[in-house]
């Protein structure tokens, strides 16, 4: 691979050395090929037989060289230097630079099928092998571990079991994914061994994609590049999902078992990676402009477009209109994924990419989130700005109006901060915030979102992490939310309005289709809008309205005080 070392750790494979006749060497080879044989026989190397000449060349063609990790244990031997190839024997010793295994020399492993043991395959669990050679991983020169520095990556296999028959095997590429969990010194700091990758599914090493609607939703597409991650599942998995809901783009994510060389890790989440491969397999063209935000891997056409939205952005004043941002930001979509952040207390506005679909009659800027994994949790150190933890759970606005150091670099904050100065965009997004708490992300959602993942956990067999603190956070945030908005935007006081009706039958309240009741808080400066479908209007009578009658199929009202309201139909 390109950056790679040059050397590489290798050994030879002590096997019958019959078969390297059958390719037809010649009577100049033959003596040199006795030597090397001598010389595996005695388990001693001469290091020059296997590094120098057409013997050595032989040896590496038919593939009787393979890497093995060093794990410490064994010391370098004598040798001439550090082999690039070096012979295995029947038990581990170093030879230079490398260290040697014997066993019988076997059929490729990309030929024979993946399998692990059945233990290892959870039936409530999807579960993703792994085989790599453990020199790619841990060897000290060519290891992407010790490496992480590096962008490596390394030739692996992957297998995906489902209800614990096995539905896909490839061979692909692995690398090392994420910046901290990467960083070895820190790892090792807080005790932890585990490390999340990056799968690519590349014609080099086989099948192009993952079919999709295995692992994710069919809506996502194939999957091109694919995530594993083994950090802070709990808080980015259930911030994708609530994403999610709301229509926003986030990256589809499913826990799995994951299974490296034979021995289950730990619990994992799988996602897709948000990179411009994976986004042209999700939208079907390549026709668009894609920036991820702190990668040094975008397109000069993309980097070009990225830097007009922010020289776009930077331009605007309190005096723009609705429609002069919609026709440059899909404004709906960009609220959507601010309310996300914003409910999350998602800290790190350096994450996740911008993108235009130019196959669009009028393309716009959209944000995609990434990286999620310090939603509804407190940061630490300066990420805190100085404010207490009890003090940080009260923002909402502020996570945009007063954010962390360097988020004024990245437009979409600046675009907040700026938009809250008009006429028009505070209202409308404090009306969007009401309509999803009470419509989209009700209580019932979240705790659902919450029981699904943690019946998952204990199915696996392990601590379900901070799951307290995060549904304290979850329960808690539509009082800060809508407290926060009446404070800054000096709203009314926000009311509770319930609405009945029969079992089964239908209603509409601010657009929202219900068939078991509502309950919700209304802030009175907007009309609580309760109606009755079409289908339904030929038994429909009247409403009851805190006791009072009111007519007609359409109920709007503003909510001063508690509000109940039945729907009354004929029997």
């Amino acid at each position: 691979m390109k950056g790679a070392p040059q050397r590489r750790s290798q050994g030879i494979i002590a096997a019958s050395l019959v078969g390297l006749f059958a390719i037809g060497w010649t009577l100049e080879h033959s003596e040199q090929f006795a030597g090397a044989a001598s010389a595996l026989r005695e388990q001693t190397v001469p290091s020059y037989l296997l590094r120098y000449g057409a013997t050595g060349e032989i040896l590496r063609s038919e593939r009787y060289v393979e890497p093995e990790w060093n794990d410490g244990r064994y010391r370098r031997t004598k040798g001439a230097g550090a082999p690039t190839t070096a012979s295995v024997f029947t038990k581990k010793r170093q030879v230079g630079e490398t260290l040697l295994r014997a066993r019988t020399f076997g059929p490729n492993p990309g030929e024979v099928p993946m399998e692990i043991a059945r233990g290892e395959v959870l039936p409530s669990w999807p579960t993703l092998a792994i085989e790599v050679d453990p020199a790619s991983l841990y060897d000290e020169e060519v290891g992407i571990i010790p490496n992480w520095t590096e962008r490596w990556e390394k030739p692996a296999r992957c297998a995906l079991f489902l209800d614990g028959e096995k539905v896909f095997e490839a061979a692909c590429g692995i690398r090392l994914h994420g910046n901290t969990t990467r960083d070895g010194d820190i790892m090792r700091d807080r005790g932890l061994t585990w490390r999340s990758y990056r799968l690519y599914f590349r014609s080099d090493y086989g099948p192009e994609q993952m079919p999709q609607g295995l692992l994710f939703d069919s809506s996502s597409g194939p999957i091109r590049n694919l995530v594993v991650r083994g950090n802070s599942f709990l808080c980015s998995t259930i911030a994708y999902t609530i994403a999610q809901k709301l229509g926003t783009a986030a990256p589809e994510v499913r826990l799995v078992n994951l299974v490296l060389n034979g021995e289950r890790v730990k619990d994992y989440v799988a996602t897709e990676h948000i990179s411009r491969r994976q986004t042209a397999s999700r939208m079907g063209h390549d026709n668009f402009r894609f920036y991820k935000l702190r990668s040094p891997g975008n397109r000069e056409k993309d980097r070009v477009g990225f830097a007009e939205l922010r020289n776009w952005v930077r331009k605007r004043k309190a005096t723009s209109t609705q429609r002069q941002i919609d026709r440059i930001v899909d404004l709906n979509a960009y609220m959507r994924h601010m309310f996300t952040i914003l409910h999350a207390g998602a800290s790190d506005w350096g994450e996740g990419a911008v993108i235009m679909d130019l196959n669009e009659e009028s393309p716009r800027w959209r944000w995609i989130h990434w990286d999620m994994d310090n939603a509804y949790r407190y940061p630490h150190g300066e990420m805190l700005l100085g404010l207490t933890k009890a003090e940080w759970a009260q923002r909402f606005l502020d996570h945009a109006l007063v954010p962390p150091y360097k988020a004024d670099r990245y437009p979409r904050a600046e675009l907040f901060q700026t938009l809250m100065k008009t006429e028009w965009f505070p209202m409308l997004f404090a009306k969007l915030s009401q309509d999803i708490l009470n419509h989209e992300i009700p209580l019932q959602f979240l705790e659902s979102v919450q029981d699904h993942y943690l019946q998952l956990k204990e199915l696996y067999g392990t601590k379900s992490g901070p799951t307290r603190t995060i549904r304290q956070v979850l329960e808690g945030r539509p009082a800060i939310i809508r407290a926060d908005l009446r404070e800054k935007l000096n709203l009314g006081d926000p009311r509770v309005v319930s609405v009945t009706s029969p079992a089964s039958v239908r209603l509409r309240v601010d657009g929202y289709a219900y068939t078991s009741g509502y309950s919700g808080w209304h802030f009175p400066d907007w009309p609580v809008v309760v109606e009755v479908p079409e289908r339904e209007l030929h038994e429909f009578s009247h409403w009851i309205v805190n006791g009072e009658r009111h007519e007609g199929a359409r109920l709007e009202l503003h909510p001063y005080k508690a509000t109940q309201v039945e729907a009354i139909f004929e029997q």
